[in-house]
């Protein structure tokens, strides 16, 4: 069926010969229908479905003519979980629509009413009493609004929302519902004269007797108060003496997408001796520790694991989870509304009837005069509902002491012990650390004149480890400066980091980050000093960080530089992340500004894109210490790199400056750069390493590391080659074509293959004797990126010179061939035989020849003359 809250309705009078006195129903009216168990002003008809989309939705009221509605409504009931989603108005008076009676319509909008199995409506009077809760589709209880707890009357007819448009059901006066039929909004359909009343019914019989209470039972409950929710406590009253080991309370969520326990408390020790034998004991609260109901119940369960009771409040609903699994919980009627004042709360008499609110009597037995105004404790910090804290891993609490009228005692100090010293130890600044797996108590007692004091329950645990798959933190290198003095390494499988003393921080982290590093693990929130750090080292405390925002003037968190969110696939991965060598103090604004959104941006490549990345992040400069106190310093930056390749890759699978992906950042840790977007802080590598003073990637390949620490490519070289000439002359070779991407200047250093070199963009080199040589040329630029690439220079012999222009002789048309042939062939025979002079006579004559019988033939004419450069040189 279809649900659309909220709608709201359209008042429309029908009306004729309508009086203008106001009247309420007669008492003869109001006797009449009392007979038929009618009420005078009731509901006599409703549309709310048809074929397609609802429309001319409505619902008609009748009563006496005349009868005054000013204040009268009409409330809409959801009968999935009971509550009300809609409530209009009736302020106008009943016309005289038929005879002594009429009728007013409320018109909805296109899907206003709702479509039932079931859903309901209440006719409220002026004075807020239901006059009638009808139903359609089903019956249910109404949770919250005028008609809450009471149980809807079914009309017995619905709409399938099948039938046309222009139907409704209708009621008519023997209280008989029909229909579908054709609606008659507007006028009379309940005026006919009823039948007889039928005889009284026998009177019921007399409710059986309510069970006996429960021993030990509920007794006080606060959860509501105008504000915010302080002093939210649940107190337990039973025979003194009695044993609550294993006893715990349970708090249950009624809303049906959430349904289930959300809390769970354990009660200790024995209940004291207050009043006639019995006694109290009573659970404090965190603010807003409790829900605020419609509905909310808590479960008393014993020492077996058995339920003694299970009540609610603002409403009833049946328990999902936990101990009261399937059990339908007791509403205790009466409810806290937003507006009560601090101090108050809903208490239970001795024949198990709540009341309230009133004044709170925690701690006395309610049976007992009620005790005069007095101070109570609240507490913060952690809350039970936070995952239980790791056996090693400290944490804070804070307490807070409030007058009789719940306002804060500012000046208050406090005195800490822990209830159950095996299971935890607490400081005087109500830093608690985890011994051992449990549930630990902890006792504030206040220094005002009544020494007020109360107890706050954590839960405790062992932390274990989850299934991600670590590699080497420090795959590229071990970052190192120049001074390894202050650098103390300290290896957890989560991330390895350098621990300044001088500093009271990590000056770097390193840590690798894949798919296998996330899972459902909670934030830990457990800040400790890493024991593995050496005990010489100054140690403190999360309570050292306290106070230090108010103290600098702008927000400081404890900030990650392994973040907590990339190592949460077991409780003592996430759990290591707080240990101070991994901790840094941040500016709240960097922290939870640019620096959180490339953290996610670093995240998400692992955890989505399938990525590996290796990632080091740390601290430089100096801006003062925490409080002054001289223990943590305040960097002046923080900065990180990212190396950034395919899943499960390292530095094995580097081979070029193109195998890797760098991002490297510098960001002030200031207050007001929360919105500043992240990549407006990029920078590169060689940067970072310049204001740290750390090697980053020592182990990569100097080219490779050049490249990705300056976010440069290397130079392409090129050479014109290949190169041919003869022995003795100069062969031209030119670089120019070579380029740099980043636009840098360029060297270049030639090799020529027979022990010589140069350098320059354009070179020559005469070869003293004929043969193949490899030319190779090097560019390299102003980072020492360098190109290598090679050619060949393939100087020939005087004989090869004169087969290649014998060669270019045949492919020309001089007319003279045959002499000049004879010329080169003859001068070819020379040189074998050694008569060089010989021969470049023969050549000499070719080269008169061709001037003297002007014969065009440039091309031989200059191979001729270089045959003959390269005999006489």
């Amino acid at each position: 069926m279809r649900r659309f809250p909220f709608a709201a309705a359209v008042l429309v009078l029908l009306a004729s010969c309508t009086s203008t006195e106001r009247l309420a129903p007669t008492f003869d009216q109001v006797a009449d229908f009392d007979l038929l168990t009618l009420p005078a002003v009731r509901i006599s008809e409703i549309h709310y479905d048809n074929t397609g989309t609802d429309a001319g939705e409505a619902i008609e009221v009748s009563g006496p003519a005349g009868t005054d509605l000013t204040g009268w409504t009409i409330v809409l009931y959801n009968g999935s979980g009971g509550a009300t989603y809609d409530t209009d108005p009736l302020p106008t008076l009943i016309p005289a629509t038929c005879g002594d009676r009429g009728v007013v319509v409320l018109n909805y909008p296109v899907n206003g009413i709702q479509n039932g199995s079931p859903d309901g409506l209440a006719l409220v009077n002026d004075s807020g009493e239901v006059v009638e809760f009808l139903s359609y589709e089903g019956t249910f209880a109404a949770v919250g609004g005028p008609a809450n707890g009471t149980v809807s009357v079914s009309i017995g007819a619905s709409e399938a929302g099948s039938e046309p448009l222009g139907q409704s059901l209708q009621r008519n006066g023997a209280d008989v519902w029909s229909g579908p039929i054709a609606n008659t909004f507007g006028a009379c359909n309940d005026n006919d004269t009823p039948p007889p009343p039928p005889p009284p019914p026998p009177p019921p019989p007399p409710p059986p007797p309510p069970p006996p209470l429960p021993d030990p039972r509920f007794s006080e409950l606060h959860y509501d108060n105008t504000g915010t929710d302080v002093g939210e406590a649940i107190e337990v009253e039973g025979p003194a003496g009695t044993d609550l080991t294993g006893w715990s309370v349970v708090l249950y969520n009624g809303d049906p997408a959430n349904r289930g326990p959300y809390d769970t408390r354990a009660l200790t020790g024995s209940i004291p001796a207050e009043c006639d034998g019995r006694g109290v004991v009573l659970l404090n609260y965190p603010t807003n520790g409790i829900q605020n109901g419609s509905p909310d119940g808590l479960a008393l369960v014993n020492g077996a694991g058995q339920v003694v009771e299970f009540l609610s409040y603002e409403g009833a609903f049946i328990a999902l989870g936990g101990p009261a699994d399937g059990l339908s919980s007791t509403d205790i009627v009466v409810i806290e509304p937003t507006n009560s004042p601090v101090g108050q709360s809903l208490a239970r008499d001795a024949a198990g009837v709540w009341s309230g609110p009133a004044a709170n009597t925690f701690g006395f037995c309610n049976s007992s005069p009620p005790p005069p105004p007095s101070n109570t404790i609240t507490f913060s910090g952690r809350l039970p509902s936070d995952p239980a804290l790791p056996v090693g891993f400290e944490d804070q609490i804070f307490a807070t002491l409030r007058d009789a009228a719940g306002a804060v005692v500012p000046t208050a100090m406090f005195t800490w012990a822990s209830e159950i010293p095996a299971v935890a130890r607490i400081d005087a600044n109500g830093v608690i650390h985890a011994l051992t797996a449990g549930t630990a108590t902890f006792r504030a007692t206040a220094d005002d004149a009544d020494h007020t004091t109360a107890t706050y329950t954590l839960p405790t645990r062992i932390a274990l480890a989850g299934g991600a798959a670590y590699a080497n933190n420090v795959e590229f290198g071990t970052p190192a400066d120049a001074d390894p003095s202050d650098d103390f390494i300290v290896d957890h499988a989560e991330y390895t980091g350098s621990y300044s003393r001088t500093r009271g921080t990590p000056n770097w982290v390193s840590y690798e980050l894949d798919a296998t590093h996330f899972g459902g693990e909670d934030r830990c929130d457990c800040f400790t000093f890493d024991p593995a750090l050496p005990a010489e080292f100054t140690h403190y405390t999360t309570a050292d960080y306290t106070g230090a925002g108010a103290f600098a003037g702008f927000g400081i968190d404890r900030g990650h530089l392994a973040r907590s969110f990339d190592r949460t696939s077991g409780s003592l991965d996430n759990a290591n992340t707080f240990l101070f060598s991994n901790i840094v103090p941040q500016a709240a604004d960097l922290n939870q500004g640019p620096w959180a959104v490339m953290e996610n941006f670093l995240g998400d490549l692992a955890r989505v894109d399938n990525k590996e990345v290796y990632i080091v992040a740390g601290v430089a400069g100096n801006n003062g210490t925490i409080k002054n106190e001289g223990k943590i310093t305040i960097p002046a930056f923080t900065w990180k790199v990212a190396l950034i390749l395919p899943r499960d890759r390292g530095l094995a699978s580097v081979h070029s400056y193109s195998d890797v992906e760098a991002v490297a950042v510098i960001m002030p840790n200031q207050p007001g750069i929360r919105n500043v977007d992240w990549q407006t802080y990029k920078t590169t590598i060689d940067a970072v390493e310049a204001l740290s003073g750390y090697d980053l990637l020592a182990l990569l390949a100097d080219p490779i590391e050049i490249a990705v620490e300056s976010n440069t490519k290397p130079p392409a070289a090129v050479a014109d080659g290949p190169y041919a000439s003869l022995a003795h002359l100069a062969v031209a070779m030119s670089g120019a074509g070579s380029s740099d991407p980043d636009g840098d200047a360029l060297r270049y250093d030639w090799s020529f293959g027979d022990g010589s070199s140069a350098s320059g963009a354009s070179v020559s080199h005469a070869y003293a004797s004929a043969g193949t040589f490899t030319v190779r040329l090097i560019v390299t630029d102003t980072r020492t990126l360098a190109d290598t690439t090679f050619s060949t220079a393939l100087i020939a012999t005087p004989q090869q010179a004169i087969a290649d222009a014998r060669l270019l002789l045949d492919r020309l048309d001089l007319g003279d061939e045959k002499w000049l042939s004879n010329k080169l062939d003859l001068a070819a025979k020379l040189l074998d035989q050694a008569a060089d002079t010989a021969a470049i006579n023969q050549l000499e004559e070719i080269l008169r020849r061709l001037e003297h019988d002007g014969i065009n033939a440039p091309t031989l004419a200059d191979a001729v003359r270089r045959i003959i450069e390269s005999l006489t040189s």
